[in-house]
Formats: C-alpha cells, structure tokens, sequence
C-alpha cells in the first residue's frame, strides 16, 4: 500500500516577467518592419524565425512547479514551457532536517549552501520550507506549498523533523 500524491503548482507571472515579455515581442516586431524593408524577397524567411524564435522563448516564462511525495519522499520539479522538465531535489526522509511553515522572518540555522522558491508566488498561499542534504547541492532549501495530505505522509515517515 504505497502512498502517491502529486501537485502542479503554476507560478504567478510577475510584472518583471510580463515586462520582459512585451519587450520581446516588440523587439521582434522592430526586426520584423525593418526586414520588410531592408531585405526584399527574403524578410519572409526572416519573419517566420523571428516569429517562431518569440514564441519559443516567451513559452519559457511560463514555470510550474510540481510536487511529488512517495511513501515519504518529496520530489520537487520545475517545468518550463509545460516542456522541459528539471529535478530541483529530493527530500528523502532519511535527510529532511526539518520541514516547517515559512514565513519571510523564519530563522534557519547553518550555512545553506542552494535556496529554491518552488511556491507559486503568491503571498496569502500557505508556504512550508524542507531542509535536507541534496548530494550535488549540499544543505538545500526549497520552499513550496503542498497539500494537507503530503505534509502528513511525510510526518508518518520522519514525525520528529516536521513542525506542521
């Protein structure tokens, strides 16, 4: 009877993002008017990379965050674009330090060597931090926001380290 819960987690698009975004697209557009008039007969070809080149890179500001606890394991994923998909850590209950609520004035004690914030960007959103020893990254912080379910599979397999 193993235990498997995963979440999908998008993460809000800021103004920074959505700036950086508009800019793009107007660069693109520059590129496009000045193809048109200085290349002729083969701006066509130019403007179908140019456009094509804009939305690949655009699709990238798009992040989500998943969440994967098994029989006590987290795994925390970052996936760009709904594409391409990358390991930020596994927290095995064997080396989770301590799991507990965040807040931005939470005190951690020791060097942490990687920080990751996994949350969706949200402030009213409940926040949790894990604390564990990664094997590339060394002591390592994600800070992501799981649900009821995830935070107690974890507790059954390591209750002394998790502060629900």
């Amino acid at each position: 009877m193993d235990f498997y819960k995963d979440l999908l987690v998008p993460r809000k698009q800021d103004f920074s993002k959505t700036f950086l975004k508009m800019c793009l697209i107007a660069l693109a557009a520059t590129i496009i008017v000045w193809s048109l008039i200085l290349l002729g007969s083969l701006a066509a070809i130019v403007i179908i990379g140019i456009i094509y080149f804009t939305w690949y890179i655009i699709k990238y500001f798009d992040i989500e965050y998943e969440y994967i606890v098994t029989n006590g394991e987290l795994d925390v994923d970052i996936i760009y674009g709904k594409k391409t998909r990358k390991r930020l850590g596994t927290a095995n209950s064997k080396n989770i330090e301590i799991l507990a609520p965040y807040t931005d004035d939470v005190k951690i004690n020791g060097e942490i060597k990687k920080k990751f914030d996994a949350s969706s960007g949200i402030k009213e959103n409940k926040k949790y931090y894990v604390i564990f020893n990664h094997r590339e990254h060394g002591r390592t912080l994600i800070i992501f926001e799981p649900t009821t379910e995830m935070l107690e599979n974890i507790k059954f397999y390591c209750r002394s380290k998790v502060t629900i």
